[in-house]
């Protein structure tokens, strides 16, 4: 669900459609995390390779843990994401339903920082891909979502507040867009180091590169639906404030958090189209390369080695380049639809 949320949803009538399609409830974890079990059968194998470096019972176990603590990240991800959006058409007494799913995701965070600073698992060809969890905790995507759902509750609370928006402070939203930004040009890093020939060509296996930049797409999609909700409370107070300018002779000043926020969507709108625009000229640059590779049948590329000759080296080689390619297609689609629903978001 996490995922249809955040790859081709394009504006926030849509994603409140979606989320209300889905029933999720904010408040409660249906999972039995106790009673999850790894359905694949990854005993069953046939390798070449000595005992030493088959598929160990310690691997197995390893791999179920890393897995179940990203779902438990992505899950309580999509709770936030519930209660948030119930926040814009909601009372006060729903923002602590809002602030619970902020503090779970930070201790889910915290359990899960000990995949931090240990390196992926170096297990053997046939045995499970490496868990998503060690380059997601890796990165700064779940501390910069849980500062964007710390926006809005903040916006949520003002607004119903006495004080109103005028006890607003502006260092929240400056210091969250310094961190949005510069994640988006470390990622455009990553862009440049993509390629379509790997000194080593393993089936199964993500470049780290590619799967950021795919960590980034989704973050970004969150950050997308956080920046909605608050664009939805917004909006009536700008046209409260702008009706009750026509009718007095003095003018109303607007509250500061107006025009932060509208700078803010500005800044971010910019940032993402020089990331869309890089990552769809990546995308044609590398479709460009591959269908040129595959049509020479990799005449000009060394992919033979002592286990695999010529032929079966291309057969793997155009299954993972075509499947990159896709990939990044895919890549370029979701970066787009983020530019879009963020760039609608201007009070």
């Amino acid at each position: 669900m996490l995922m249809e949320l955040t790859s081709d949803i394009s504006s926030h009538s849509h994603m409140v459609e979606t989320l209300q399609q889905m029933d999720i409830d904010p408040a409660t974890d249906k999972t039995n995390w106790e009673e999850l079990r790894n359905n694949w059968d990854l005993r069953v194998m046939n390798t070449w390779e000595p005992l030493s470096r088959c598929l160990q019972e310690s691997d197995i176990k390893a791999s179920t843990v890393a897995d179940i603590s990203m779902l438990k990240l992505r899950n309580v991800t999509l709770r936030l994401v519930g209660a948030a959006s119930r926040l814009g058409h909601s009372k006060v007494s729903n923002d602590q339903a809002s602030a619970n799913k902020e503090n779970r995701l930070e201790e889910e965070f915290e359990d899960c920082t000990r995949h931090r600073n240990c390196k992926s698992p170096q297990l053997p060809l046939q045995g499970p891909d490496p868990s998503r969890i060690y380059l997601y905790t890796s990165g700064s995507y779940i501390p910069l979502l849980v500062r964007h759902a710390r926006v809005l509750q903040r916006i949520h609370k003002c607004s119903h507040e006495p004080a109103g928006v005028e006890s607003w402070s502006s260092e929240i939203i400056k210091e969250t867009r310094e961190e949005i930004e510069e994640m988006i040009r470390s990622h455009m890093q990553h862009l440049d180091t993509l390629q379509t020939i790997t000194p080593k060509i393993m089936p199964g296996v993500n470049p780290p590169a590619l799967t950021q930049l795919h960590h980034l797409a989704q973050t970004l999609g969150i950050i997308a639906i956080l920046l909605g909700c608050c664009f939805t409370i917004l909006k009536p107070i700008k046209a409260s404030v702008s009706k009750r300018n026509k009718k007095r002779k003095e003018p109303v000043i607007m509250p500061e958090v107006i025009p932060q926020f509208s700078s803010y969507i500005t800044s971010l709108t910019a940032h993402l189209q020089k990331l869309d625009k890089a990552t769809s000229d990546k995308y044609k640059s590398i479709k460009s390369t591959t269908e040129e590779n595959i049509q020479k049948g990799y005449s000009s590329v060394d992919i033979s080695s002592t286990l695999t000759s010529h032929i079966e080296g291309k057969a793997v080689c155009e299954k993972v380049e075509q499947s990159f390619v896709k990939s990044l297609d895919r890549l370029s689609y979701s970066i787009g639809s983020k530019l879009k629903y963020i760039s609608s978001l201007k009070l």
